[in-house]
């Protein structure tokens, strides 16, 4: 029974064998082959399923049969909307943000939807008067009523009114203009009439009238300038005659140039000079000269050039002072007796065993570092033959213990990856041929401090440079025109300097990094969208900006907030400065402004405040309302001939201006235009200014004095609030506008008013001290002052 038992159980197992394997190709035998069982390993990702791509997986049996499956897609999961490219509502246009909804897993956007903000309204506030131009002979006069809105400050509205001008008064004929007669010129004076109405003194009516110049008496002929003649030159004299009158400073009324012949040359025998050895390799020479022998004189009769033949080198044997290495060629060198060197060069020795591929079209790319060990690779041009071209896709990658890295002319391509982790890895040698360079080539080089990108190079590639912490500095080629998430991490990069032709850069091309110092080559100044990306906002340490390419405008707000900006360098092409270009630029010490420009834009330099001086070119012609405000550190500033208006807050806050000229073309002081200067000690109002506006002089503490003159009309409140060193003014007769508390916070301070008693156009309250009898003495006002 057991070996019944027995048997059956073979049969069962020899019937599962045939079963798991098939044996129909094994060769006939008379023998029965035993049954094989597949036995599988453990499943190998082969592709890694993602929220829209299905993945695979596979195993194998040790007879070599696989098995593969699909594993299918994650799909994307909604994260919460968020909200992005938010505009905020403003008095002129609607706001608007988008709300987006993104996978949580790719990141990928799934839905945006557009949102409008309603643009904000005006609320009109009462119609003030501004402008007051009181009539006078020549012109009408006129003033404007201005509606603001009393939210924004926003102008909504604005009319202007005209006042008729008055007739000219002729005053008696003064002379002007006298000049008395010389023995050159006729002498003149003029009779001139003119309007004798106050503050107008046009000129009406103007005569010329002629003087008789006066007669010279001649003296006796004298011998002047009396030169020898000799063997190489004539003598001379001069023959002069002087007016004996002394009041004309005896002046010469003629001169005469006598010429004497000149003395025969006796020459002298030739002697040499200028003698010069010969040489190895050079003549040698000298001069055979023949001068005159008269005394004093010594003059060059002739000279010859001689020439001494040179006397050939004699070298040593050659000598080798270098040995070729993978990196660097070899030098040979021989001496001549006389010290002349020659040399010559020992070729590289290309590193062997690098791993190759054949591309179909027949040049080789170099795939791997296969056996080499070299750790200064040298790419050969050649290889069985063919051309190196290419070198590809992580050929180097985490070859740690490679130092240099030379390139030949041949190769055109660097794939993806190529360096990548080489943290040893310190020169590398790029060929000018080379015009793709892939991504994350030198990522993670973290010893390679310097590079030449070379000028065929039409991209720098995302990740290109990413964690190389000892790069110091990069050149980007002409040729290059984008430059993509390259040079994040990159902690020690200081110099950064952008070819002619870059106008895209990645917004974050430089995150991270230490740059300091940029360079721009190019007409473009990529700094915002419209040049293609917004990278200077990572560049946080950025002290120095050169502009070397014609570049003809720096863009509104162009730097503004770069708070460690200390030097900017602008091209003389530039002939725009947007409005606040260098806002809020605190650390900014040296700027030039081009000749060209002609006009500083509101707060083009606002606040920045370690700026202690800046020449302003003399074609300017305009400076904006608080260009300079807050430049704490500005001790002197030119105004230009040209400039019409001093215009609100333009140095407002310039706490250290001790003075300023303002040029005879200004024609009015805006509001707050000097505000809080408290060193600014004295100031000189041209005589063409009409108007003074609203604590234009306020805080000046330091000012003592001031004068106005008799063109100013208006001045307007506050104008001279605590300008506590003033302890007197002259109020012309000409100011027929007053505004609210002038000289409140004026101490010990006298005010004499050449008007007789107080206009109908001043505030009643112009002079809050009129109004306080226990202030008198220390603070008084006098009518109908005469001046001296």
């Amino acid at each position: 029974m057991k070996k019944i038992l027995l048997v059956c159980m073979l049969l069962i197992a020899t019937v599962f064998l045939l079963a798991a394997c098939d044996y129909n190709d094994a060769p006939p035998s008379n023998n029965e082959t035993p049954v094989h069982t597949h036995e599988f390993g453990d499943w190998d990702l082969t592709v890694k399923p993602t929220c829209t791509e299905d993945g695979t997986k596979v195993r194998y049996c040790s007879c070599g049969e696989k098995q593969s499956e699909v594993i299918v897609s994650l799909g994307h999961t909604p994260a919460e909307a968020t909200i992005e490219d938010k505009i905020e509502a403003t008095y002129e246009a609607n706001g608007s943000y988008k709300e987006v909804v993104r996978c949580s897993t790719c990141n990928e956007k799934l839905s945006e939807t557009s949102h409008t903000i309603p643009m904000l309204k005006h609320t009109p506030a009462e119609a003030v008067t501004e402008n007051i131009v009181n009539a006078t002979c020549y012109s009408g006069g006129s003033y404007d009523t201005v509606i603001y809105c009393s939210d924004c400050g926003a102008e909504l509205e604005r009319a202007k009114h005209t006042v008729d001008k008055i007739a000219h008064t002729p005053a008696s004929a003064v002379e002007e203009n006298r000049v008395n007669p010389t023995y050159e010129n006729d002498g003149s004076y003029q009779m001139v009439v003119y309007c004798s109405v106050t503050d107008c003194h046009e000129e009406l009516e103007r005569t010329t009238h002629v003087l008789d110049m006066l007669v010279h008496h001649p003296g006796d002929v004298v011998i002047e300038n009396e030169v020898k003649a000799t063997c190489y030159a004539e003598g001379s004299y001069d023959e002069v005659v002087y007016c004996l009158d002394a009041d004309c400073g005896h002046k010469e009324l003629s001169r005469k140039t006598v010429t004497t012949n000149m003395i025969a040359h006796s020459p002298a025998d030739a002697v040499g000079e200028n003698r010069v050895e010969a040489t190895c390799t050079t003549d040698g020479s000298y001069d055979e000269v023949v001068y005159c022998s008269v005394e004093n004189c010594k003059m060059q009769i002739s000279r010859t050039s001689k020439i001494i033949d040179a006397l050939g080198h004699t070298f040593s044997e050659w000598i080798t002072v270098k040995e070729a290495t993978t990196s660097a060629e070899g030098l040979q060198e021989r001496t001549c007796q006389c010290g002349e060197k020659e040399s010559k060069v020992i070729s590289i020795v290309y590193s062997r065993g690098l791993e190759y591929k054949k591309h179909y079209n027949g040049y080789y790319i170099v795939s791997g570092r296969g056996t080499c060990s070299d750790t200064e690779i040298v790419i050969p041009s050649t290889y069985n033959s063919y051309p190196v071209l290419e070198i590809g896709d992580g050929a180097f990658r985490n070859c740690t213990t490679i130092t240099s890295i030379s390139v030949p002319d041949s190769v055109t391509t660097i794939g993806a990856s190529v360096f990548y982790g080489c943290t040893s890895l310190e020169n590398v040698t790029i060929p000018d041929s080379i015009t793709e360079i892939g991504e994350g080539s030198f990522m993670r080089c973290s010893s390679l401090e310097t590079i030449d990108l070379p000028y065929n190079l039409t991209k720098v590639s995302s990740y290109l440079f990413e964690q190389c912490t000892s790069l110091k500095s990069i050149v980007i080629p002409d040729n290059v025109s984008y430059i993509g998430y390259s040079f994040y991490g990159c902690t020690s990069l200081e110099s950064v300097t952008l070819g002619k032709n870059v106008t895209d850069v990645y917004y974050c091309a430089f995150q991270n990094s230490g740059v300091t110092t940029l360079i721009i080559k190019g007409n473009v100044i990529p700094f915002d969208e419209n040049s293609g990306g917004t990278y200077v906002s990572y560049l946080d340490n950025l002290k120095t900006v050169i502009i070397e390419g014609s570049v003809t405008a720096i863009r509104e707000e162009e730097f503004r907030g770069r708070s460690s900006l200390e030097t900017v360098v602008l091209p003389e092409s530039i002939s725009t400065i947007g409005q606040a270009a260098f806002y809020e630029c605190f650390a900014l010490k040296s700027i030039n402004i081009p000749s060209s420009v002609t006009k500083i834009g509101n707060h083009t330099f606002y606040k920045c405040e370690s700026l202690t001086s800046i020449k302003i070119p003399s074609k300017v012609n305009s400076i904006g309302s608080y260009a300079f405000a807050g430049c704490s550190s500005l001790k002197n500033i030119n105004v230009p001939q040209g400039v019409r208006s001093i215009s609100e807050g333009s140095f407002s806050g310039c706490t250290s201006l001790t003075s300023i000229s303002i040029p005879d073309s200004v024609r009015s002081i805006g509001d707050y235009a000097f505000k809080g200067c408290g060193y600014l000690s004295s100031v000189t109002i041209p005589t063409y200014v009409t108007s003074i506006g609203m604590r234009a002089f306020a805080g000046c503490a330091s000012l003592s004095s001031i004068n106005i003159p008799n063109s100013v009309t208006s001045i307007d409140a506050w104008a001279f609030e605590d300008c506590t060193s003033l302890r007197s003014i002259i109020i012309p007769k000409s100011v027929m506008s007053m505004g609210l508390s002038v000289f409140d916070g004026c101490s010990s301070f006298k005010i004499y008013c050449e008007a007789e008693s107080q206009p109908s156009g001043w505030s009643v309250y112009w002079n809050r001290y009129t109004i306080n009898s226990s202030a008198q003495g220390e603070f008084s006002t006098t009518w109908g002052y005469v001046r001296n």
